[in-house]
C-alpha cells in the first residue's frame, strides 16, 4: 500500500529528491538524530510535554516508523523514551491532515526547487473545533535530501505569544 504523501503528492513525487522519495514512497523504520528545543516558558513547557512532544534533547538518538491504518497512515516518532503518534490522511480537499493528541493541522506540501517539502498550514483543529487562523499555531516544517539523509526542520510557534512552542530538527539514514 502507498503511503499518504505519495497519493497525495501522485506524479509530483519524482519531483522529489531521491533521499525525500526513500521517505515517503513506502512505509518503513529509519534511524537518525535529533534536537529538540522547548519554550523556556514553565506553562508552555508543560503544554508541549501534554501535547505529546519530547523534553528538550541535544543530538539524540530518533527512531521514526510508518505504517498503513486503512487509508491513512501512522506516523511514530521515538525519541528517547517520548513517543509521539500521529495519524495522517488525505482531507476531501486534497491537503494532508496530521492528528496528534487533541490537535488536529491540515496542510498543503509544496515541493520547492531543490527537490525537499514544505509543509504550509491551512487550517488548525483543536477538540475538532476548528481555531481561527490568527489564533492557530504558526507551523515551519520543511524536509530536504542531503547524500543519503533525510533532514527535517519543524518549528511550531504561537503567535499570540510570539514564542515557539518547541523546535525540532535532525536526520535519518537512508
Amino acid at each position: 500500500m502507498t503511503t499518504v504523501y505519495a497519493r497525495l503528492l501522485g506524479t509530483r513525487l519524482a519531483q522529489l529528491s531521491d533521499d525525500l522519495q526513500a521517505v515517503h514512497m513506502t512505509h518503513g523504520r529509519f534511524c537518525g538524530r535529533i534536537t529538540v528545543s522547548v519554550s523556556q516558558n514553565p506553562v508552555l513547557r508543560h503544554a508541549a510535554g501534554l501535547a505529546g512532544f519530547p523534553p528538550a534533547t541535544d543530538d539524540a538518538p530518533f527512531v521514526f516508523s510508518t505504517h498503513p491504518d486503512g487509508k491513512a497512515d501512522i506516523w511514530t516518532r521515538q525519541i528517547g523514551a517520548t513517543v509521539m503518534t500521529s495519524r495522517l490522511w488525505i482531507t476531501d480537499d486534497g491537503l494532508l491532515a496530521e492528528k496528534m493528541g487533541a490537535v488536529t493541522a491540515i496542510s498543503a506540501l509544496l515541493i520547492t526547487p531543490d527537490g525537499g517539502l514544505a509543509l504550509q498550514l491551512r487550517r488548525f483543529q483543536a477538540l475538532g473545533c476548528p481555531i481561527p487562523f490568527a489564533a492557530a499555531p504558526r507551523v515551519r516544517a520543511t524536509e530536504r535530501g542531503q547524500g543519503g539523509a533525510y533532514r527535517f526542520d519543524v518549528a511550531i510557534g504561537l503567535p499570540i505569544l510570539r514564542s515557539n512552542l518547541v523546535h525540532y530538527r535532525g536526520h535519518l539514514s537512508i
